[in-house]
């Protein structure tokens, strides 16, 4: 994470509760939304919670009015009832402003199909659905027809049995229907057993089914898959892609009659393991393998280079090693790569369908080498690591960016502090495209795997130990340096689920300087330069204009524009071209921008990810989304000891070139935070907005935010979170203002809308939930079961806040200044 806000957050007592009186005053509160009062004919929802179990809060948002009404049928049903929107219970304050209101799911005896519409000025809104299954993204691009594959997404199982996924060829002709396994398969994830009957090189389109609801359920998945010819999966790799793509004819190195590999630990084998590689290129690839031995390598530039088609194979990762060690060259400025990826000898391709495995690579440089030993570098295409102990001592990462197709899969990484090599850690995947990451244990020091600017990936059942207690160098060639300390960084990384890892802390407790995060994703980088922000001129069906611009004609991937105020607010769109004055964007707007529409530019940096069933210990952070723009993002049933908070933190920032970075529709779900046992620090779940040294809210910075069913339980007495600054334990639904040179402007725009808090379970904490003047429509519904929260003021957010009325012991109101008078609006408890 960067460096400390300016503002630092100090603990105060300057808040205010929403009270009947003041959840009254709030509701009356001359407020201008996102979404005016709605034009005839400008009926639209762009935003609904996507699931719901009955007698749960529905999250509608787009463009209608405050007087709206919403209707909903079950099922395949045509009949719909008017749903009241939510109140509290004395009947004071609804949930509803223009533009947004909350409605509850009907009762009933288990998941259904909701089809919702927004009805206004006899004008209906286009059908909404809660339950619907979805598919956003596969674990492989290819498949052989009868194996198996992984499809994420949405609402797709949710009772066992009634799934169904479809394969339509993409040119047209006939179907074919997949089998579920339920046992592995659960409402965000499918094991789809793929036809055996489909035909071979032809790209299928999906369709996903949860059996709820008839002709309304259907979905097409995001992602299409193209079908291979039956192969072996003779490596385990177990990745769709990789049956059939590897020659297995083996070639042995020490028997090579031209130049034999000795593997006595001593002899340079560098020129006899080269031959073998060009020899079996030559024989259009297949396998060189490395028997029992030690193999010495000692080089200039660049070592062993592996060629297409060809794989280094040694006997097990106890018998067979490669080692480098001492100086590269006495030249300073040339670099040295054991392993470097290629095509062919004479062509700087990627290497293709090539990989390592089955043996020990150790490298023995040191920062007092002159110029040690860098270790692998180049690009590939169905490239793997698969059972190796990589023993990298203090040696930088192996660079595996850019790889299509990757699989690194049940191998060892060991790595200390690599200081002359740049303080990198164990594995640079920044760029990789449909990589997975299995089963691997990983011992290292600083820094972490960065898995930057990355599509469709899976990192699963991976240990993961960071070393704690280890001395950092503090200076280099004479100059201070900072020692960076992530574990799982992923910074505009798409289409990505981590799935049951285990992240750990050896030596608990770690050195940290403002980071120690186990899973961090933040906007830096190129993508976050070319951010902008702006109102609209004017637009078309698919066009944003702003003739005050003078935009670049190209931009960033993935990059994006999202109406956060005004006409359309709600919709986001990818950009496909551009002029300096006009978008154009993917699809179709619902509701075209106009002059009062205000949008934000920019690449989200963390979108459509599954984080599930994760077990983190010790770390000082735990699950960070920092300063970037966040969408789709589920955390799910993920279990921190002592290892921080769960904590969205999005941000509008910047004088003269404001950026705007939004969070909207992430859910946080069924998770534990456990930091009774940590004198260090405390433990908070849920999203703060800063809105940093600007007078003014831009737009919507938080929209269809879910947290239910989690468990956070607090040290007694209550450890403040160290987050760059100091949080108090609880649950976040929160806008937070750093005070800068202009006093705070009230405009009524809802910063963090329509948070949905259900079933939260919370322990020992001071206050259980945070709110504050730009929190709009917030429903917490608490279990049954009384709250633990003491009757302690708790910590305020805001340095700047001004007292009001006092508060409940449930619920933590900041107000920004008292010029504001009021804190959150039309606040729900129940």
């Amino acid at each position: 994470m960067g460096a400390s806000l300016v503002t630092g957050l100090a603990s105060t007592t300057c808040s205010a509760a929403p009270s009947a009186e003041s959840q009254a005053a709030a509701a009356n509160t001359p407020a201008v939304t996102a979404t005016e009062e709605a034009a005839a004919g400008d009926c639209f929802v762009f935003n609904c919670t996507p699931s719901a179990r009955p007698g749960e809060a529905i999250s509608l948002q787009g463009s209608f009015g405050s007087t709206a009404e919403v209707y909903l049928a079950k099922g395949s049903s045509t009949s719909f009832q008017k749903l009241a929107p939510i109140q509290s219970s004395d009947g004071q304050t609804k949930a509803q402003g223009a533009g947004s209101v909350l409605v509850e799911a009907p009762a009933g005896v288990g998941p259904e199909l909701y089809q919702l519409y927004v009805q206004e000025n006899g004008q209906k809104s286009p059908l909404a659905y809660v339950n619907r299954a979805r598919g956003i993204f596969l674990d492989s691009p290819e498949i052989v027809p009868g194996e198996y594959l992984r499809i994420f997404g949405q609402n797709l199982q949710l009772v066992a049995g009634k799934a169904r996924v479809r394969f339509a060829p993409k040119g047209g002709g006939k179907s074919l229907s997949g089998q579920i396994n339920t046992v592995g398969s659960d409402e965000r994830k499918l094991i789809c057993h793929t036809p055996a009957g489909l035909a071979h090189g032809v790209e299928y389109e999906l369709f996903v089914s949860n059996g709820l609801g008839g002709d309304h359920t259907e979905t097409k998945v995001e992602q299409t898959v193209k079908t291979l010819p039956a192969g072996v999966d003779y490596f385990h790799l177990g990745v769709g892609w990789a049956p059939g793509k590897y020659k297995t004819n083996v070639y042995n190195a020490k028997t090579n009659p031209d130049k034999p590999a000795l593997g006595n630990g001593q002899a340079n084998d560098l020129d006899a393991i080269n031959d073998s590689i060009q020899k079996v290129w030559k024989m259009g690839g297949g396998i060189v393998r490395l028997p029992a031995g030690t193999y010495k390598l000692r080089f200039t530039g660049f070592g062993l280079r592996l060629h297409s088609g060809v794989v280094l194979m040694g006997d097990g990762k106890d018998h067979t090693k490669i080692l480098v060690e001492g100086n590269a060259s006495t030249d300073p400025k040339q670099q040295s790569w054991t392993f470097l990826l290629v095509d062919g000898p004479s062509t700087d391709g990627p290497c293709r369908r090539g990989g390592i495995c089955n043996l020990t690579y150790e490298n023995r440089s040191t920062p007092r080498d002159n110029n040690p030993y860098y270790n692998l570098v180049g690009k590939g295409v169905e490239f793997f690591l698969k059972g190796c102990r990589f023993t990298l001592n203090e040696s930088p990462w192996l660079e595996l960016a850019d790889h299509q197709k990757l699989a690194i899969v049940n191998n060892e990484f060991t790595q200390g502090i690599n200081f002359a090599a740049g303080i990198h850690g164990p594995l640079r995947l920044d760029g990789a495209t449909h990589w997975v990451v299995r089963g691997n244990t990983v011992n290292y020091a600083v820094d972490g795997i960065s898995i930057n600017s990355a599509d469709s990936g899976i990192f699963e059942q991976n240990t993961i130990y960071r070393l704690g207690g280890i001395k950092y160098p503090t200076e280099r060639d004479g100059k201070p340096i900072q020692v960076v300390n992530h574990v799982l960084a992923m910074n505009f990384t798409r289409n990505t689920a981590v799935l049951s890892n285990t992240f750990k802390v050896k030596n608990w407790p770690t050195v940290n300087i403002n980071d120690g995060e186990t899973i961090i994703s933040e906007g830096i980088g190129y993508q976050r330069h070319e951010q902008d922000t702006g109102t609209a001129t004017g637009g078309g069906a698919t066009t944003l204009q702003d003739t005050t611009k003078n935009w670049k004609t190209t931009g960033p991937p993935h990059q994006v524009v999202a109406i956060v105020y005004g006409r359309g607010a709600g919709q986001c769109r990818t950009i496909r071209s551009r002029t300096p004055t006009v978008l154009t964007v993917d699809r179709a707007w619902d509701l075209a921008p106009d002059a009062t529409s205000r949008y934000s530019i920019f690449n989200w940096s963390a979108e459509n990810w599954l984080v599930q069933g994760n077990i983190m210990e010790g770390n000082r952070r735990g699950i960070t989304l920092y300063q970037g723009a966040i969408r789709q993002v589920a955390i799910v049933a993920n279990k921190l000891t002592n290892n921080g908070a769960i904590d969205f933190s999005p941000i509008q920032q910047g004088e003269e070139k404001m950026e705007f970075n939004p969070a909207w529709n992430n859910e946080v779900m069924q998770n534990t935070v456990d930091v009774a046992n940590d004198p260090s620090n405390g433990g908070f779940l849920g999203v703060h907005a800063v809105l940093h040294a600007l007078e003014k809210t831009f737009g919507i910075a938080v929209l269809d935010f879910v947290m239910r069913h989690n468990t956070l339980i607090a040290r007694t007495p209550n450890v403040q979170t160290v987050v760059d600054a100091n949080y108090p334990n609880g649950l976040f639904a929160y806008h937070e203002w750093h005070p800068g040179p202009k006093t705070f402007i009230d405009e009524g725009i809802p910063a963090v809308l329509g948070t949905i808090i259900e079933d939260n379970t919370i322990r020992n904490a001071d206050k259980d939930v945070y709110l504050s003047a730009g929190s709009y429509q917030t429903l917490i519904r608490m279990p049954s079961k009384a709250s633990s929260a003491k009757a302690a003021a708790g910590a305020s957010l805001n340095r700047a806040s001004a007292p009001a009325k006092p508060t409940t012991d449930l619920v933590h109101d900041d107000i920004f200044t008292n010029a504001v008078g009021h804190g959150s609006v039309r606040t729900i408890i129940l």
